[in-house]
């Protein structure tokens, strides 16, 4: 099997890389030099973050990471920014280019010690945040109407079904591994794998090409992850009300295998683009008073 993460680990090492990084924090040093408090340097780490994320999503947009991994990203960009602000304003290429070496091998070691055991994609595909509209379409719901609370799974950094809610005054929260821009205290950044759902406390759970895209990943390759999915899988059902829905895109068979009928209906739906179906799925739990 190969590496999870070459084509990544390939791109922090390049040297093209460690000149562009080196050149952007040399115009930008009496930047990093005025961070002056620690919320401040929260935001502006925050901002790097999210900018990593970005980075490995476009070269692995099936890569995993735990909750202390994102913890230590997190970490780590606070420190590259407080040991960048110690230098001089006259800091030489060199002295700038010694910080960064530094933190990309903590990024690898950080990237390399996780628990997924995903491969590189043989062919790159487009990953992108959908609106509204589109996932209203594909997975046969009306925001309006869906019981409350309301999870995104994978709401993506955002977050625009998750907005539209709010801004329709439903209650509603996102899960995702990118820091919250906007609406903070209504996302939570955490793995899906190892995420709380809680027992029978939401309303609706949606996750458009998002939890069951990466698990059908998986079963496709064969990987280990594939037990965690199966298992996250029970978790999000068990967290549903009575009554409540889970719809996903893409519908995935082995989840149809593993759902217990006597408690769950299962729904599912073809839509084709341009030739091929990407089918979306409802489990909804059944109400005993029905």
């Amino acid at each position: 099997m190969e590496d999870t993460h070459v084509t990544l680990s390939a791109y922090l090492q390049s040297g093209a890389t460690k000149a562009k990084i080196t050149g952007l924090i040399s115009e930008n040093l009496l930047l990093l030099k005025s961070i002056n408090s620690q919320e401040y340097l929260r935001d502006y780490a925050s901002s790097l973050y999210n900018w990593f994320f970005r980075e490995c999503i476009n070269y692995n947009q099936f890569i995993g990471f735990s909750g202390g991994q994102c913890r230590t990203i997190l970490s780590l960009y606070k420190k590259l920014i407080v040991c960048l602000g110690d230098l001089s304003v006259k800091a030489s290429p060199d002295d700038i280019g010694t910080i960064v070496d530094e933190h990309r091998r903590a990024l690898l070691e950080t990237i390399a010690a996780g628990h997924t055991q995903n491969r590189e994609p043989e062919e790159k595909k487009l990953c992108a945040e959908y609106s509204t509209a589109v996932q209203k379409a594909v997975m046969r719901m009306d925001p309006a109407e869906l019981p409350e609370p309301i999870l995104d799974i994978g709401c993506g950094e955002n977050a625009f079904f998750l907005r539209d809610c709010l801004n329709a005054g439903r209650d509603a929260y996102g899960l995702d591994y990118f820091l919250p821009k906007i609406f903070p205290h209504r996302i939570c950044t955490a793995s899906w794998l190892e995420y709380n759902f809680g027992t029978q406390c939401w309303g609706s759970i949606i996750s458009h090409m998002a939890f069951t895209n990466h698990w059908a990943y998986h079963l496709a390759h064969g990987t280990a992850e594939t037990a965690a999915y199966r298992k996250a899988y029970t978790r999000i059902l068990e967290s549903l009300k009575p009554g409540g829905c889970f719809y996903c895109v893409p519908a995935v068979p082995d989840m149809e295998k593993i759902t217990d009928r006597t408690v769950y209906r299962v729904r599912r739906y073809d839509n084709f683009a341009a030739g091929i179906n990407i089918p979306s799925a409802r489990v909804e739990r059944i109400n005993p008073s029905e």
